[in-house]
């Protein structure tokens, strides 16, 4: 899965409904829930308070003790991205309680417009099948599937994947078959702990080892590169290990990185890159953050990379250094890196190590054919 669009999510986590043992679940349906669609282009104040109001519960269930995201920051987020995607949204209330939110069930296809679309138009993403704490173990779930395989079938999609980092979705996972198709994990690292003589060190090392290699730091990519960073950019990101997941290359071009670049404007975040460039012009490694104020003091290590022409020179360490070293003095208040990686990423995986980045919670993505989940819910 691409770092933008992973980027994109708000508290998307997959939440199984029941605290049973891992045996073969009997759905008994002692709650009655109505589900309603919810559209953030036409959503009203009161429909946006009584999503929020759903969403300062849930968020600290799924991410505890983290910043929660600004209300305009979320709502201008799930207004992005219908270029790509057919994105459509259901919240869960009890039946009789309209104006009270206990789930959310979001699930989205890439459109045919899509520069990604012909690797992918197999797929059907879930970013949320979540519900309250309370409202688990009440027979609701097989309901709320419904939906993802009402929507997937209507698509004509074979593969229906979702991730979760939270125990209850792993649990539901395995009861409901899906497979296991990649593992994950979500590193921080304390920099009020960090060896910054280390870090020093590092970024000393980088120019000895490289020494035509220049470095370049923007947040707009400059015009005269946009062609060529939008090919190793996607080359990069691809090369990410996906162990079994069925997905394909994920395609960034200038149009779509111009529209990521007006996003994060619009959210009040800053994405900031640094790239290594030699004399022949090539763009030899990059790394990028993203900060945004109102998730301070966390910052976001998202996708760092260096093609394989220019690996075995210390490029990565030296963008991780240097790049710790910007944030230091762009964003003193920040005191926590967090990035994510698959378990198999072993270069990327060591660096983060030597740094000092800890495993801060576990993840997997999963997926199920979808005939496959229409036999279960015909059980």
């Amino acid at each position: 899965m691409s770092n933008l669009r992973r980027n994109l999510r708000t508290s998307l986590n997959l939440t199984y409904n029941s605290n049973t043992p891992d045996y073969p679940i009997a759905w008994v349906i002692v709650l009655e829930i109505e589900l309603r669609p919810f559209d953030p282009f036409k959503a009203t104040r009161k429909e946006w308070k009584q999503f929020h109001e759903y969403r300062y519960k849930r968020y600290p269930e799924a991410h505890p003790g983290d910043p929660i995201t600004a209300d305009d920051v979320v709502e201008k987020s799930l207004r992005f991205m219908r270029e790509e995607e057919h994105i459509e949204t259901h919240s869960v209330h009890e039946k009789g309680k309209p104006d009270e939110w206990i789930g959310l069930v979001r699930v989205s296809v890439m459109k045919e417009t899509s520069p990604s679309y012909e690797e992918n138009k197999h797929q059907c993403f879930v970013y949320n099948v979540a519900l309250l704490t309370p409202y688990r173990g009440k027979g609701i779930a097989k309901q709320l599937l419904e939906v993802v395989l009402e929507f997937a079938k209507r698509y004509k999609r074979r593969i229906i994947i979702a991730d979760t980092s939270e125990e209850h979705g792993k649990r539901f996972i395995k009861n409901l078959g899906a497979k296991e198709a990649l593992s994950g994990v979500e590193n921080r690292l304390d920099l009020t702990k960090l060896d910054w003589d280390m870090v020093e060190e590092w970024t000393k090392e980088g120019p000895v080892r490289s020494p035509e290699s220049k470095l370049e730091f923007f947040q707009d990519c400059p015009d005269d590169i946009l062609e060529e960073y939008c090919k190793l950019y996607t080359v990069v990101d691809n090369q990410a290990p996906r162990e079994d997941l069925d997905v394909g290359d994920y395609i960034i071009t200038p149009e779509l990185r111009r529209q990521y670049e007006g996003y994060q404007k619009d959210v009040d975040a800053t994405w900031l890159t640094v790239i290594t460039k030699e004399p022949n012009g090539d763009i030899s490694g990059l790394t990028e953050v993203r900060y945004r104020p109102s998730k301070d003091p966390l910052i976001y290590q998202d996708l760092t990379g260096v093609p394989e022409k220019y690996r075995g020179s210390g490029k990565g360490k030296w963008l991780k250094a240097i790049m710790l070293q910007e944030i230091k003095k762009r964003w003193p208040t920040v005191t926590s890196v967090v990035t994510g990686n698959a378990t198999t990423n072993a270069p990327m995986i060591s660096i983060n190590e030597r740094l000092g980045f800890k495993v801060h919670k576990e993840s997997i993505v999963a997926q199920m054919k979808t005939e496959d989940l229409e036999k279960y819910l015909a059980q």
